[in-house]
């Protein structure tokens, strides 16, 4: 698991000393903005990947899940529970909901023991190790403070029964919580996978308030 550290120290490294929000690697990324059906938010991607809107919602936004993928077949993949990675695939999901949707999941956001670190950490444990299908393999929880960017709790996961190599990131952002599972082919996950993709999650972007996503709630 240490090379997931070394990742994130680089991708750090490289974020403070970089004037663009979007961080670039040599090939300089074509970046476009993908606007999920609600019209609510709002997620950039780099152009030659696919993205699908898993919430078909139009009238109100109330959970925002978005898959992604450097290739169509996985897209078409990934949303199966025991898919596969194959060599050359990376994506992953975007999950952003009100952070008061929280406690559903068994969280209290008013108890000041919880930290990034320890909600992420038990992320992981609420949506991979309940699956008893599934071999995950965890690394340390921890966290990483982007330049100008909230601070993130990340988890390092691992199957290698189905070949995936990644990172489970949370953070809270002007009233709602994002989490990116971020995937590749094992031992295909590079920095610069992981900066675009790093780059995705932070480009979630509302345009209601936290409070008007819940009241969409009482909406018939």
């Amino acid at each position: 698991m240490k090379t997931f550290k070394t990742l994130l120290l680089g991708l750090t490294l490289a974020l403070m000393i970089a004037t663009p929000v979007l961080a670039q690697d040599d090939d300089e990324v074509e970046w476009v903005e993908y606007e999920t059906v609600s019209g609510a938010v709002t997620i950039s991607h780099p152009a030659d990947w696919l993205i699908s809107d898993l919430n078909q919602q139009e009238e109100v936004l109330l959970i925002v899940l978005i898959s992604f993928a450097n290739n169509e077949n996985l897209l078409e993949r990934i949303i199966d529970a025991d898919f596969e990675m194959h060599p050359g695939d990376k994506g992953g999901f975007i999950l952003g909901m009100p952070e008061a949707f929280m406690s559903a999941f068994g969280f209290d956001m008013d108890d000041d023991s919880l930290t990034p670190r320890t909600i992420a950490a038990g992320f992981v444990e609420l949506f991979l190790q309940d699956d008893e299908s599934v071999d995950w393999d965890y690394g340390e929880p921890d966290t990483i403070q982007l330049l100008d960017q909230p601070v993130i709790g990340f988890v390092p996961v691992t199957n290698a029964e189905a070949n995936i190599e990644g990172i489970f990131y949370y953070y809270r952002h002007d009233g709602f919580v994002v989490i990116g599972i971020i995937q590749a082919y094992t031992d295909e996950y590079d920095e610069a996978f992981q900066e675009i993709a790093v780059d995705m999650v932070l480009s979630f972007e509302s345009s209601i308030s936290a409070e008007e996503a819940i009241e969409g709630l009482s909406i018939d």
